[in-house]
């Protein structure tokens, strides 16, 4: 039986100039695809405005007002995360967030909780209570493992520039039977939610672009 491939058009981290953000307008998106809500702070780095605590949680999206300063920022923001390191220890990491950007807020094993620009992401979502194991890879990268607990995130930092384009990935299930999923371009800066569907034995999946605050994350 031959193994569906997902094509993943991996697109690359775009550099823009900083925009004026609007008192009434979202600056900057952060999602938290952790499993528990996480607190993060930000300033506007122009003037070293004062910090504005916030939370987001667990599998939702916050977005950064430029209103919470009473002014337009015409710079970019900085964002400071309590890392939660192994040892009990908790430091801070600093991120500058660019206006007009998606972030994806992460914990990873080197630093603890930081983000990573959306447009250097593969997020995935598994909408269903069964498990999904779903294998990333391309011609001379070593193959990634991306098991997506039922009803939980996972996500894959593709770099910028990618390490390969397009990646491909495959869904094989727990028992070694393979479970179709069509075909499907994969460019970053998406959430891709799949749904298992029992009856056709296949997984179903729907995109949705990072920001537009519609995901259904």
């Amino acid at each position: 039986m031959k193994i569906p491939f997902i094509a993943l058009l991996a697109g690359a981290l775009t550099v823009t100039t900083p925009v004026i953000a609007k008192a009434d307008s979202v600056a900057a998106w952060v999602y938290n695809v952790e499993p528990t809500p996480l607190r993060f702070a930000v300033r506007c780095v122009t003037g070293n405005t004062a910090w504005h605590q916030l939370q987001v949680g667990a599998g939702q999206y916050q977005g950064v007002y430029a209103d919470n300063w009473n002014a337009y920022c015409d710079s970019s923001y900085e964002a400071s995360f309590g890392t939660n390191q192994s040892d009990g220890s908790v430091t801070q990491q600093f991120a500058r967030l660019t206006s007009g950007h998606v972030y994806v807020l992460v914990n990873t094993r080197t630093v603890g909780y930081t983000v990573h620009d959306g447009q250097a992401m593969i997020v995935v979502v598994n909408a269903s209570s069964r498990q999904l194991p779903l294998n990333i890879f391309c011609s001379g990268v070593a193959n990634t493992r991306l098991p997506v607990a039922p009803n939980a995130r996972s996500w894959m930092f593709t770099g910028n520039p990618p390490a390969c384009s397009p990646y491909v990935g495959s869904v094989i299930e727990v028992d070694g039977q393979l479970a179709q999923l069509p075909t499907t371009p994969m460019p970053n800066g998406y959430i891709y939610t799949l749904t298992w569907n029992d009856d056709a034995h296949s997984w179903h999946m729907r995109s949705v672009r990072l920001g537009t605050g519609a995901e259904g994350f």
